[in-house]
């Protein structure tokens, strides 16, 4: 009998993951169709060559243009179905069933925060290791076009690029990947495996497949790994959208400060490798953060 439950469980956590992902796809396609209609008006096609120039030269009102493209784009591929899909699978426990809860103790920001923090150098270990394996020319040609696209995104020239870019870059997706990815896929993944750990690191897996950037595929893997154990230790999502806002939000500084001061400015993206004692440096504290959180979370089940 007991079998019997837990395969039917199962069976329909499997159905409502489903039913997600048939949601998402359905509502990106709206914002696709959306994002066209906005393309009649706007030369979108134009704006696109402009922007994957990776220059100076596109203009303010393309770089915005294009940044509300992807913001649309993401309200409908990230936050408006994973909203739609618990609203309707689970009625009025849609706050309960994402863990909008505050956390139950302060240090767990603190923590989480600083677990974020200190894994810059050793993801950025893992990112030059990342880029040493050789990709096929597709992912090539996908890692080009995309990196084109990121720079000249990236261009910030003034403090209204930087607010767009925080917004679009880190604030929408920080709230719409965690409500994806933590919120719904790890919770499911974990009742279909049985295994909170499988579920955090197949979650972690989508979500850094999603980006289709493989060089970056570990160091982002590693980060939805840090994500889901910092979320289901701390049982809310507000810890892991706040922790991927800070990841997100220094990299867009760190640009902004760079490319405005450039003698003393310090461009993450664009160091070859960090020294092995900074990695194993930053991995040590990590690893100490990561038994903290985690002895944390013993005594409150216990």
């Amino acid at each position: 009998m007991i079998e019997s439950n837990d395969l039917s469980i199962k069976r329909a956590a499997l159905t409502e993951l489903l039913i997600f992902f048939i949601v998402a796809m359905l509502s990106a396609l709206i914002g696709v169709l959306l994002t066209t209609l906005l393309g009649k008006y706007l030369d979108i096609t134009s704006l696109q060559e402009s922007l994957k120039a990776s220059n100076e030269a596109n203009t303010f009102a393309a770089r915005s243009t294009m940044r509300m493209v992807l913001m649309v784009n993401h309200l409908f591929l990230f936050i408006i179905p994973s909203l739609v899909f618990a609203r309707w699978i689970h009625k009025h426990k849609v706050w309960q069933f994402l863990k909008t809860n505050l956390p139950q103790r302060a240090n767990h920001w603190f923590t989480s925060i600083l677990l974020i923090i200190v894994s810059f150098p050793f993801a950025q270990f893992i990112y030059w290791v990342n880029k040493k394996i050789t990709l096929p020319i597709f992912a090539q040609n996908l890692e080009e076009s995309a990196g084109q696209l990121t720079k000249a995104l990236m261009v910030m020239e003034s403090p209204a690029d930087l607010a767009f870019n925080l917004l679009a870059i880190a604030i929408l997706p920080a709230i719409g990947e965690e409500l994806v990815f933590r919120g719904i896929v790890q919770q499911y993944l974990s009742k279909i495996l049985k295994n909170p750990h499988w579920g955090i690191w197949g979650a972690a897996l989508l979500f850094s497949a999603m980006h289709l950037q493989f060089e970056g595929f570990m160091p982002r893997l590693l980060l939805g790994g840090i994500l889901g154990y910092v979320f289901y230790w701390s049982r809310s999502l507000w810890i892991p959208m706040v922790a991927h806002l800070v990841f997100n939000s220094v990299q867009i500084f760190g640009k902004y400060f760079y490319d405005t001061n450039e003698p003393t400015g310090f461009n993450p993206s664009e160091i070859e490798r960090v020294p092995y004692g900074a990695a194993l440096l930053s991995l040590l504290l990590m690893t100490i953060l990561v038994y903290t959180m985690h002895q944390t979370r013993v005594k409150e089940t216990n």
